[in-house]
């Protein structure tokens, strides 16, 4: 996934160019938390269904009211990933290789992002031709997320000054979260994200903010509102009995 990165919609276009350095990081790799896998997703969804699945500016909350619908909503190609991507052939790349369809997102940015609190907020669905498929993406994210923290730079301009594991259990069938604290111009924050999958189907709840204000019970409540959404998509129930999840995923 490596997230869709609203943030280079918002955060590096709406605030000053930055010209960033980072130090050197200690990057602790997430690693996906997985419980059993009991459904198995419809891989032909119309993008009505898909789009059901993200959330709506109304579903983050009353303090968001003011934010605005961000150009990279709606039904996603494989160009649009790619140019959304810090590495656009890893990103195309990825998701070819593991069977991705289909892809839906929805992102607001706040409408003054000068200001120290949140800038951006947004959810990204992927479905892909298999369980398997999906896993492998969920742990190229893991990677990924790894390999950016260790840019000097940032992808889009801004510096990463670290990276924390948040934990995170209890949706889909396997999750991660993350948050990276990022300097842009001298302006501190972090970008906050939690990603499942859940059977063949990877979601993406992120926040994005200039001040230390901890986003983990946030984002953790939001991706349970969309696991739970998924249900009605459910085609039929998976047999039991498999090794774990995430038993391919290492510290």
């Amino acid at each position: 996934m490596r997230r869709v990165l609203f943030a280079t919609l918002t955060v590096c276009l709406a605030i000053a160019q930055a010209a960033c350095s980072s130090g050197s990081n200690s990057v602790p790799t997430p690693r996906p938390t997985p419980t059993p896998d009991l459904v198995a997703v419809r891989k032909d969804l119309t993008d009505e269904q898909l789009g059901s699945v993200a959330l709506a500016l109304v579903d983050f909350g009353g303090r968001y009211d003011s934010f605005r619908p961000s150009l990279a909503s709606g039904v996603q190609t494989l160009a649009t990933r790619a140019d959304l991507a810090c590495d656009a052939s890893r990103q195309i790349n990825t998701l070819s290789k593991n069977g991705w369809i289909k892809a839906y997102a929805r992102f607001f940015a706040s409408p003054d992002p000068i200001q120290p609190e949140t800038v951006a907020i947004g959810t990204n669905i992927d479905v892909f031709s298999s369980k398997d498929g999906a896993a492998a993406k969920l742990s190229a994210d893991v990677s990924t997320v790894a390999d950016d923290a260790r840019s000097t730079s940032g992808c889009f301009g801004y510096a990463i000054e670290g990276v924390e594991r948040l934990a995170v259990t209890g949706v889909g069938d396997e999750m991660w979260g993350v948050r990276e604290r990022i300097n842009i111009h001298s302006l501190r924050g972090s970008i906050s994200t939690v990603a499942f999958r859940r059977s063949n189907l990877v979601a993406m709840v992120e926040i994005v903010r200039l001040s230390s204000e901890d986003s983990t019970d946030e984002l953790v409540a939001l991706a349970r509102e969309i696991d739970k959404r998924i249900a009605p998509l459910v085609s039929s129930p998976l047999s039991m009995g498999r090794g774990e999840p995430g038993d391919a995923l290492h510290d």
